[in-house]
C-alpha cells in the first residue's frame, strides 16, 4: 500500500489484472508519467495487434489470453528495473502536478 505522497513500496501482482485495469507509473529522473491498461499494452508489447500466422495459409488470430498476460507482466518488470515507480492513481496525478509546479517555478 502507497503510503500518501510516495510510490507502492510492493507492486501488486499484475498478472490477473483485468483487463480494464489501470496502473499509474512516474519516472522521477525522466520526469516521465506512464498509465498502461493490460490488452492494450500487451498488443504493444506483441508489436501488435499481435498475429500468429499459419503455416498453410496466412490466418490471423488475436493472441490467447495467457499470451497477453505473459507479455503484459514482463512489460511490468521492465518498467520496475528501469527505475519507474508505481503509484495508485491519485498519488500518480499528484506525483505529476507536483513535478509540473516545480518545473514552472525553475522556469521563472
Amino acid at each position: 500500500m502507497a503510503r500518501p505522497g510516495e510510490p507502492l513500496g510492493e507492486w501488486p501482482p499484475c498478472e490477473a489484472d483485468p483487463p480494464n485495469t489501470a496502473r499509474h507509473f512516474f519516472h522521477r529522473e525522466r520526469a516521465r508519467s506512464l498509465w498502461t491498461r493490460r490488452w492494450e499494452t500487451a498488443f504493444d508489447v506483441m508489436e501488435g495487434p499481435a498475429w500468429e500466422w499459419g503455416m498453410e495459409r496466412d490466418h490471423r488470430e488475436l493472441p490467447t489470453p495467457k499470451a497477453c498476460a505473459r507479455a503484459y507482466a514482463a512489460f511490468v518488470r521492465e518498467l520496475r528495473a528501469a527505475g519507474w515507480l508505481q503509484f495508485t492513481e491519485d498519488e500518480a496525478k499528484r506525483e505529476l502536478l507536483s513535478h509540473q509546479a516545480a518545473r514552472k517555478k525553475t522556469r521563472r
